[in-house]
């Protein structure tokens, strides 16, 4: 069991705070609906490099707060409680830990710096399709260093990135590359994806880059950063079910149906226990996935997604409240889910949906058993 320190659960309380403050939800509403803007608010980005976030991962020798990935995983769970859009995934996760581990002397003084200071934001450029997957992007030996040619998806805050580490292949072997996003032959198309935030599609045609952008270390590296990022994300998703699971239980407290609040219905009680014990029990494998030290094993995620943890049911709304509401489970499955109309009872809607996720009985407590057969 990790158990957070005094510094750990004050850093959490502060940023609890802060990121209410600072980034409520109305805010994401406003950057949602302006679909040609950064896609995060720099006022927020700016506030986020105060309190030191932005270097959450960097060395104090570069003026970071070097916290640790469970210091990020915090920060990151409450920044998604309130679904604030910034850079610190691509930027103070990614790749200020690829450069921590990797990049050379010369690297690390020009940027950690200043993504410590919250002054420039480095994309990490790795994926080339919808999944991930083999790197097709290729570094090619020049006389005074690398061409870099390929085409990158999904590239988080590449649109407004002011470097970017591109992974790419040389010959058999993997590694990263630093490039200024406004190199001669890197092109950057920006799109806005379903849940507010903003991506680039990068082409990289004949880039050329200097013989020391190539970062140190190949493959192994390139996955101890994807394990840190994994990590990070998984916490930012415990912070997004823990917060509808609380909006929720708040409801039922409130909405009163046939003169009775809903909360006093057994089969809605059994279910809110339920999805309480469920989360706080992945919640943790999460947290014990990540070393007491702040590090992340190499082989946590080795395989991408347990089966019980990415086919999480969360009802994010109860019976009553429009008449018919829709209902989204929190996954990690990219696509299927599963959307429905919710009919009958929150008890029916689980059975339903254990039936349709093919886990029925598996990994279920004697509590969620129960419920389903009410």
């Amino acid at each position: 069991m990790l158990i957070l320190s005094e510094d750990q659960k004050l850093l959490m309380a502060s940023a609890r705070g802060a990121v209410a403050e600072k980034a409520p939800i109305a805010e994401f509403r406003n950057l949602r609906a302006d679909p040609n803007g950064l896609g995060f608010s720099p006022a927020f980005w700016r506030a986020s490099a105060e309190l030191g976030w932005t270097g959450v991962l960097v060395p104090e020798a570069f003026g970071g707060l070097d916290f640790g990935v469970v210091g990020a995983g915090l920060i990151a769970r409450e920044m998604a409680r309130e679904l604030a859009l910034s850079p610190f995934r691509s930027t103070s996760v990614l790749s200020a830990s690829a450069l921590a581990r990797a990049g050379s002397r010369e690297q690390n003084a020009d940027w950690l710096p200043r993504i410590a200071r919250g002054e420039a934001i480095v994309a990490f450029a790795l994926d080339e399709g919808s999944r991930h997957g083999a790197i097709a992007t290729t570094a090619t030996r020049t006389g005074g260093g690398w061409r870099l040619d390929g085409v990158k998806q999904f590239v988080l805050d590449g649109h407004a990135a002011d470097a970017m580490l591109i992974a790419a292949k040389t010959g058999d072997e993997a590694a990263l590359f630093l490039a200024p996003a406004d190199a001669a032959g890197l092109s950057r198309d920006a799109r806005t994806l379903v849940d507010g935030r903003r991506v680039a599609t990068v082409t990289l045609d004949g880039v050329l880059v200097g013989a020391g952008a190539r970062l140190e270390g190949g493959a192994a590296t390139i996955e101890e950063v994807v394990d840190i990022g994994r990590a990070v994300i998984s916490a930012a998703l415990c912070g997004v079910a823990e917060e509808a699971f609380a909006r929720t239980a708040r409801y039922l407290k409130e909405r009163r149906q046939f003169d009775r609040r809903i909360g006093s219905f057994q089969a809605l009680q059994h279910r809110a226990a339920c999805v309480r014990t469920r989360g706080d029990r992945q919640g943790q494998g999460k947290r014990d996935r990540v070393r007491g030290d702040g590090r992340v094993p190499t082989d946590a995620w080795r395989h991408r997604h347990d089966r019980r943890i990415r086919h999480w049911p969360l009802p994010q709304a109860v019976p009553g409240r429009f008449g018919a509401v829709r209902r989204r489970r929190v996954s990690y499955r990219p696509r299927g889910d599963d959307a429905g109309l919710l009919r009958g009872g929150a008890a029916r809607m689980s059975a339903r949906q254990s039936r349709n996720s093919g886990i029925k009985g598996r990994g279920q407590t004697k509590c969620e058993r129960t419920s389903s057969k009410l």
